[in-house]
C-alpha cells in the first residue's frame, strides 16, 4: 500500500515543478529569464528568449553557421557590439527585437552596421511565424564563395 502513496506524492511534485517553471517564464519580460540564458537551441547554444530559440533552430536546421551573442569589434576606438546572431561568412547580423524594442537603439545599430558594410536582418515577434519568408535570403551562398 505504500507504493501508490509514493507514486501519488511523486506525481504531485512533478506537476508542481512543471507549473512553477512555466509560471516563472510567463512572467518574464520579452527576451529575458530569471537566470539569463535558459533555453537550449539545437546547436547547443543557450539563448535568452523563445524568439532567439526559434531563430537559432532555423539557422541550425539549414546548416547556416552562426555565432550567438558574440562581441564584434570594428575598431579599437569603438566599443564592441553584441548582435544576437553573427553570420560571419555572409557579412550579416540577425537582431531579434522583443516587445519593448528601443527604436533609437535600432536606428543607431542599423546605421553603424551599414557604415561597416554589414547587412542586418531585424526579426520581430510578429515575424516568428513566418521565419522562412523573413530569413530565406540568408539561405543563398555565403559572400565570397
Amino acid at each position: 500500500m505504500l507504493w501508490p502513496v509514493l507514486l501519488w506524492i511523486l506525481g504531485l511534485f512533478l506537476v508542481a515543478w512543471v507549473f512553477y517553471n512555466a509560471w516563472e517564464n510567463i512572467n518574464m519580460p520579452a527576451g529575458t529569464s530569471s537566470t539569463g540564458r535558459r533555453l537550449r537551441a539545437l546547436s547547443g547554444d543557450r539563448v535568452r528568449s523563445l524568439g532567439e530559440l526559434l531563430i537559432a533552430n532555423w539557422l541550425f536546421k539549414r546548416k547556416i553557421p552562426f555565432a550567438y551573442d558574440k562581441a564584434v569589434s570594428f575598431s579599437l576606438r569603438e566599443p564592441p557590439l553584441r548582435p544576437d546572431f553573427l553570420l560571419d561568412d555572409r557579412h550579416c547580423f540577425i537582431e531579434f527585437l522583443g516587445k519593448e524594442a528601443d527604436r533609437a537603439a535600432r536606428d543607431q545599430k542599423e546605421k553603424l552596421y551599414s557604415e561597416k558594410g554589414w547587412k542586418v536582418v531585424w526579426v520581430t515577434p510578429e515575424d516568428l511565424d513566418r521565419l522562412n519568408e523573413v530569413l530565406s535570403p540568408l539561405t543563398s551562398q555565403p559572400a565570397g564563395v
